[in-house]
């Protein structure tokens, strides 16, 4: 008979699978949910702030103008690293209950990585990508 793993429910993981944090039906994202009432930044649906933040990754780095960037002119994108070598930099996760209050069923806030999850999202929605919890 095989091993049974009993997991907490309220352990922390230390990965998560890219399908998983690319879905909003699983995660709810900081950034888009952040200023919920402010038509002019927030006024894109989920569909368009997930594809925003792919074309960004897919941009090469003396284009992309989320912030500044600590490549060189040349240099592969975001979407390419990943592509290449996987998520290697944690992304930041947070639980809704802890960033809004109890508000039923909590679910996990991604804070900081967006770039990250949608890109090996689309490259491949099974591999693991590793997470920090705040």
């Amino acid at each position: 008979m095989g091993q049974q793993h009993n997991i907490n429910p309220n352990q922390l993981t230390m990965f998560e699978r890219a399908g998983d944090l690319a879905n909003p039906d699983k995660t709810s994202y900081y950034d888009f949910n952040e200023y919920p009432d402010d038509d002019e930044v927030y006024s894109q649906t989920f569909d368009e702030f997930k594809s925003h933040k792919l074309n960004q990754s897919k941009s090469s780095p003396e284009e992309y103008t989320h912030r500044p960037l600590m490549r060189r002119p040349g240099q592969r994108s975001h979407y390419e690293s990943i592509q290449q070598e996987g998520v290697r930099e944690p992304v930041e996760l947070t639980s809704s209950a802890e960033l809004y209050g109890d508000t039923g069923t909590p679910k996990k806030v991604l804070m900081e990585g967006h770039h990250r999850v949608f890109a090996q999202a689309d490259i491949d929605p099974d591999a693991l990508v590793p997470v920090k919890w705040d």
